[in-house]
């Protein structure tokens, strides 16, 4: 029984393992599976696995390698039939299709990935001599012998019944498109053409119409599943075409093909038009029309729309639809693709136009304008984007050569063959005549700040220079002015419409510029420009401004002014101001405004951007030293102390925030290694270079108290020309007097009066002198407080500009003993006479003078041989009729 038991189990071990490796049936012709012919794909699934080369055809496509299966089928009566294939764990087989009877086949058709389903072969049939007949099928692994599954089926498909010429559909043209929809699904290649664009890999339908009479004629497509059709027009007859035209993208419906046709000479022919599918022999739906467009006259030079120059912009619509590539000019800018229309125009007789565009539907045309007549063209310019209307082409000429000649302006859409409407006008503009150095305005430098309004509108590109800064894109204008004797210039800007100049000078001349300055957002006034010059070697030369947009050729208005500023005179290390120790109140107000950048040192704190201003200080005798800001015009300094000499400076320490004066910088320094030493102190405003007033102090922290406590003190300019000074004290012990410090220069003072102590010491007092005679420019004042022992303390130091522009009278020393010497000045040009009066009104000395504006006079006037006593100076201003008094004391 054992035995028996062990004899079953190995016939079904052995059954078993046999079927495992089994060939499928149908390995060969002879044994070919039957597969029904459906009305629509129903797969069927089948393997090759095992399968074995059958020897009985070699297939011409799909690196044959054996382990073929057959299939056998009965070809439907209309001889259409597709047999298809899908992926069923095999996803490459290839496929072919023999006639014949196994032993004596005939290759009819062989494909390995035409089926819509990825690598997949796909067969169709569309041959009515197969009728009825019984076809064979092949089918393995492309380039290699192992097996696996796949899906196959066959079906009696609607294949299109303009497969080929000869059976075209007729389509009607109309007055407009008006889409009809057809397929190209199971279409074969005709073979009836090989189109010359679009990657032709057949199964192509075919189309017929009439061309109107006019000659002209669209046709169009659209997307209906197909999104990547081609098509080309033929002329003559199915056998004997001759290809017109061939295209793959021109529609606007995406990548969809559109011919255009303006052509007499076929008016009313019969044309013939091949459609397929780019790149592919899968098929689908696509939407096709056929119109008689309203073509553009203009669609060459020869036939040129002349429009008129008027004095300002008067835009005209036109259109580029459906127009054709002239052939006449090939422009040099905006990526040309034909479809071009033509104006003409006639110059001004100034030589000065504007050819302007705006959108109006078409948003990025270019424009190209040529000299010379149709045949014989020269460009002479090209643009795609210099109007301020967005993406539009403006050109501006400003030509004298060109006066009065016809020009020729070529329009077409930027990298495009899709046509639209856009508008085009043409004037005679105002040009600005500084358009380039050698016609640049003179602009005069004042003593304040007075704008002047100025436009780049049409200006041109100069091609002076190339500026260093600002995104040059042309379009500049010019200006010259002489830097005062001083050095001392600023140019600035403000914002009348353009919001964005860049700004250059240079020195030299005209044809040979070295730039000096290049500055795009320096004014306090926005992003606008501005240029502070403090440089002697530039004293009394011309230099030239050049002004333009950054990054843009649109003009516009924009403001620019030049004046002499009162510079400070610490601008740099070597000019440092020395602060005299003081209380921890007495802060001395002092301004960056107009600094330039120093080059002395780069802190490491507070975003430098130079217009940095010196100090310096002496560490006490401990080692002690604090040095404090308090907000002024700025709220935002920032501060590093150094230590070694000027050229020769190390950072020792830099604050941009530890006063308890909001964000302003404190820094104390407590190190014996100091003591007595000179430290120097950088001062900036934090992340720009924009200036203004701040206070600072220096004191010993262990001697902050002197015997006056200092609460205030202000300088102001009168309307008068004088300058009204007021200080207030807190508590005083032992004060005398106050002695009035004035300075040019902030670093040598003399006393210009004094002023008596109060007899009350206990609360708050308040000061007052007046300096009848102020200095002109900047003016420093400090107050010196003397106690009755004669030891003193210092107020904090108060600046002051005398910006007043009034004639000027003074006279020194005063009183006099032996010569007087009398100081005039006039704001402008003129003539005067200065006169020396005792008290009886008599003219003791008379002298004339003539002056230029700003220009000082020095008259000595001899006082020795008068009797000592009060007499007065009288100035008067031949041309303005003012008459200025100046009392003087002879000892």
């Amino acid at each position: 029984m054992k035995v028996l038991y062990k004899l079953l189990l190995t016939c079904s071990l052995l059954l078993a393992f046999a079927s495992l490796h089994a060939q499928p049936a149908n390995n060969s012709c002879a044994t070919a599976t039957p597969i029904t012919v459906g009305a629509s794909c129903v797969y069927q699934n089948f393997t090759n696995l095992n399968a074995t080369d059958s020897g009985d055809a070699s297939p011409s496509c799909g690196f044959y390698s054996g382990a073929d299966v057959w299939f056998s089928l009965v070809v439907p009566a209309s001889g259409q039939l597709v047999i298809d294939q899908d992926d069923a764990g095999l996803n490459n087989t290839a496929m072919a299709v023999y006639t014949g009877s196994c032993g004596g086949l005939f290759s009819y058709a062989c494909d390995r990935n035409s089926s819509p389903n990825g690598s997949m072969p796909q067969i169709v049939i569309n041959d009515l001599a197969l009728a009825n007949q019984t076809i064979y099928v092949q089918v393995w692994r492309e380039l290699s012998a192992s097996g696996g599954t796949f899906d196959i089926c066959a079906f009696e498909p609607s294949i299109p019944t303009n497969f080929d010429c000869a059976n075209a559909t007729p389509i009607a043209v109309g007055a407009s498109c008006s889409y009809q929809t057809f397929t190209n699904e199971y279409a074969t290649t005709s073979g009836d053409a090989n189109p010359s664009c679009g990657f032709y890999n057949g199964f192509d339908v075919w189309f017929s119409l009439t061309v109107p009479v006019s000659g002209r004629l669209v046709i169009d497509q659209d997307d209906a599943g197909l999104t990547n059709t081609a098509m080309a027009v033929y002329t003559g007859t199915c056998g004997a075409l001759t290809q017109y035209s061939c295209n793959t993208n021109a529609s606007p419906n995406g990548n969809m093909p559109q011919i255009v046709i303006n052509d007499p000479a076929l008016g009313s022919q019969t044309l013939l038009i091949q459609v397929w599918r780019e790149s592919s022999v899968n098929g689908g739906t696509f939407q096709i029309c056929a119109f008689e467009p309203s073509i553009p006259s203009n669609i060459d030079c020869a036939n040129a729309t002349p429009i008129s120059v008027g004095g300002s912009c008067s835009y005209q619509t036109f259109t580029n639809e459906y127009a054709t590539t002239s052939g006449d000019a090939t422009p040099s800018c905006g990526f040309y693709n034909g479809f071009d229309v033509w104006f003409s125009l006639t110059v001004p007789a100034s030589g000065q136009l504007v050819i302007d565009q705006d959108d109006d539907g078409l948003s990025n045309t270019a424009m190209a304008v040529y000299t010379g007549s149709c045949g014989a063209l020269t460009q002479y310019t090209c643009n795609t984007n210099g109007s301020p209307n967005g993406n539009m082409p403006q050109i501006v000429v400003n030509d004298p050569t060109l006066a009065n000649q016809t020009l020729l302006i070529q329009v077409w859409r930027e990298s495009s063959v899709n046509g639209g409407t856009f508008q085009i006008c043409a004037f005679e503009p105002s040009i600005p005549s500084n358009i380039d150095c050698a016609n640049a305005t003179p602009i005069s430098v004042g003593g304040s700040c007075s704008y002047q309004t100025f436009t780049n509108e049409y200006a041109t590109t100069s091609g002076d220079a190339t500026p260093g800064c600002g995104f040059y894109n042309g379009f500049d204008v010019w200006f010259s002015l002489t830097v005062p004797a001083s050095g001392q210039l600023v140019i600035d800007q403000d914002d009348a419409g353009l919001t964005n100049t860049a700004m250059a000078v240079y020195t030299g001349g005209c044809g040979a510029l070295t730039q000096y300055v290049c500055n795009t957002n320096g004014s306090p006034n926005g992003n606008m420009p501005q240029i502070v010059v403090n440089d002697p070697a530039l004293a009394n030369q011309s230099v030239l401004v050049q002004v333009w947009r950054e990054g843009s050729v649109n003009g516009g208005t924009f403001q620019i002014c030049a004046f002499e500023p009162s510079i400070p005179i610490n601008v740099d290390c070597a000019n440092a101001f020395a602060l005299t120790l003081a209380n921890s109140l007495a802060y001395g107000t002092f301004t960056n405004e107009y600094a330039g950048t120093s080059g002395d040192a780069s802190p490491s704190c507070g975003f430098y951007n130079g217009v940095d201003v010196w100090f310096k200080a002496d560490v006490s005798s401990s080692g002690k030293l604090t040095i404090d800001q308090i907000q002024g015009d700025l709220s935002n300094t920032a501060m590093a102390v150094y230590t070694g000499s000027c050229g020769s400076l190390f950072q020792y320490e830099c604050n941009t925030n530890g006063s308890l004066n909001g964000n302003m910088p404190r820094i104390d320094i407590n190190d014996i290694a100091l003591a007595s030493q000179t430290i120097f102190i950088q001062v900036w405003r934090e992340s720009s270079v924009n200036g203004g007033t701040f206070g600072i102090v220096a004191y010993d922290p262990d001697n902050p108290v002197f015997p006056v406590e200092w609460l205030d003190f202000t300088a102001e300019l009168t309307p008068a020309a004088r300058v009204q000074l007021d200080w207030f004290t807190g508590t005083e012990t032992n004060n005398d007097y106050f002695s009035i410090e004035r300075s040019a220069d902030g670093k040598l003072f003399t006393e210009i009066g004094q002023v008596a102590a109060s007899a009350d010491h206990k609360a708050v007092n308040a000061y007052a002198f007046v300096d009848a005679d102020p200095l002109r420019g900047t003016i420093y004042y400090r107050i010196r407080q003397i106690d009755f022992d004669g030891t003193s303390s210092y107020s904090k130091i108060v600046l002051l500009q005398n910006k007043l522009r009034t004639d000027h009278l003074s006279a020194y020393p005063n009183p006099a003993e032996d010569l007087l010497t009398v100081s005039v000045s006039f704001v402008e040009a003129g003539r005067g006479q200065i006169c020396l009066i005792d008290q009886q009104g008599r003219v003791l000395q008379a002298q004339y003078l003539s002056l230029q504006a700003g220009e000082e006079s020095l008259i000595p006037l001899q006082v020795s041989h008068l009797p000592a006593g009060l007499y007065q100076l009288r100035l008067r201003n031949e041309d303005s009729a003012k008459v200025y008094y100046q009392k003087v004391v002879v000892h």
